[in-house]
């Protein structure tokens, strides 16, 4: 029993990613001697493009062929779940946002670190941006 709770293990996971985003984030400055706010949005629209089409295939997933691929006892009842959820927060996902949604109808529960790394990139992005010389 080694791991009791998995959020020193989800913090060194947020770490990872920040730095990876700040030392990408600084050798490109540091190559093109630009910081402006062009520099934000292409590192913005990198990380969703990187997120988004996988996200969405994943949802489109789950709320169509997901039910057809296994069988079991609980298996109908998650799997009814999880394409309704699916199918009406849909767009929470596909906005990474879905962290802010409340537990009820939570499409790809597991998907809440996605939406709250990439937030946490976007703010980390703003504040290297404003602090670089």
């Amino acid at each position: 029993m080694i791991v009791i709770n998995g959020g020193n293990l989800v913090q060194t996971f947020f770490f990872i990613s920040g730095f990876l985003n700040s030392m990408s984030l600084l050798s490109y400055v540091e190559r093109t001697h630009r910081k402006n706010f062009l520099v934000f949005i292409k590192a913005v629209i990198y990380r969703i493009t990187r997120f988004v089409p996988v996200l969405l295939f994943l949802i489109l997933l789950h709320s169509t062929w997901l039910q057809r691929l296994d069988d079991g006892p609980y298996w109908d009842k998650f799997n009814a779940y999880e394409r309704q959820a699916c199918r009406k927060n849909m767009l929470w996902n596909l906005f990474l946002i879905n962290n802010y949604l409340s537990d009820e109808l939570r499409c790809m529960i597991h998907t809440w670190y996605i939406a709250a790394d990439f937030q946490l990139s976007v703010i980390g992005t703003a504040i290297i941006l404003l602090v670089v010389k």
